[in-house]
């Protein structure tokens, strides 16, 4: 237990499933079970970030759709925009698309990497 919180205090990311890899090195064999177990009994948890990519909003700032979409009737008449986050190793991307409502085909899509997070 006294080497798993040392490990845990150099990478406090570092889950159950590291934490074996971590003491395998050190010449500790130890299951991921008991490893698991060990964690939590000492009350420790891997950092990390969680996504919230489908938090709702509080319903008095939820906007309804405005559009007809049996009233389109031609190409670039409406578009729509989508947003998608994309985790990586090191940091995550975007990608946007915009899309025409009535042909159903992307008028642009771009992948953006959050500058500060990305390594180029």
């Amino acid at each position: 237990m006294a080497r798993i919180d040392a490990l845990y205090l150099e990478d406090p990311c570092s889950g159950s499933r590291r934490m074996v890899d971590y003491l395998a090195q050190d010449g500790i064999p130890i299951s991921r079970d008991r490893v698991r177990n060990l964690m939590r009994r000492m009350g420790l948890r891997a950092i990390y970030q969680k996504p919230r990519t489908t938090v709702p909003g509080d319903p008095s700032v939820r906007f309804p759709c405005l559009v007809d979409l049996t009233q389109v009737t031609s190409v670039d008449q409406v578009w729509a925009t989508d947003i998608t986050y994309i985790p990586l190793q090191k940091g995550f991307l975007y990608l946007v698309a915009i899309m025409d409502l009535h042909s159903r085909c992307p008028v642009s899509i771009r992948l953006m990497a959050c500058a500060n997070q990305v390594d180029r």
